[in-house]
């Protein structure tokens, strides 16, 4: 069964993408597949355990993803990530209610088990910053599925397709656009 990631349909509408797409690496022609999503206010599944990385960037403008994600998602956060806040809790600048650590790397966040890395910032351009692809290929070594609404397609990176194939997890590229569609 396609896993929907309904803690992330805030993240879905800012970024206007409507439908989620999973991309699962070899899963033949067109590998990005329609997730069967369930938008409903009581989707029928079980949240996931998310990571959530804003290495130098957990603040209200850049860390707008995260935040909202904390604010309104019904996953649970196991922590954020972010050296240059760490340590401390997220409960700090965002309230009593949101009793979140905030860890200097993914190696502290581990044994909290999280199921997924998300991508927790929004950088000018999108882009994936350099200095986090040892953390997502950690991520992806550790069974975790990766979540992303940047503009770069963490699908198509040889390096993360062919590790995510070799290990069985999903990269979740938020803003890949359904098959077929045409703007």
């Amino acid at each position: 069964a396609a896993r929907d990631s309904a803690g992330l349909r805030g993240l879905c509408r800012m970024a206007g993408t409507g439908p989620l797409h999973h991309h699962r690496p070899g899963r033949g022609p067109g590998a990005a597949r329609l997730a069967d999503v369930d938008l409903s206010p009581e989707p029928h599944r079980t949240p996931r355990r998310l990571a959530i990385l804003a290495e130098g960037h957990f603040t209200p403008h850049d860390g707008k993803t995260a935040r909202g994600v904390i604010r309104y998602g019904r996953d649970v956060i196991v922590a954020v990530i972010d050296a240059s806040r760490a340590p401390g809790n997220v409960r700090e600048d965002m309230g009593e209610g949101y009793d979140i650590p905030i860890v200097a790397s993914l190696e502290e966040a581990l044994p909290r088990r999280p199921d997924a890395l998300l991508i927790g910032i929004a950088p000018t351009g999108g882009r994936l910053p350099d200095s986090w692809r040892a953390a997502i290929l950690l991520a992806i070594e550790h069974g975790l599925d990766v979540l992303s609404g940047l503009h770069t397609m963490l699908g198509d990176d040889p390096e993360f397709a062919a590790a995510a194939r070799a290990r069985g997890t999903a990269l979740v590229d938020y803003r890949r656009p359904p098959e077929g569609a045409t703007t």
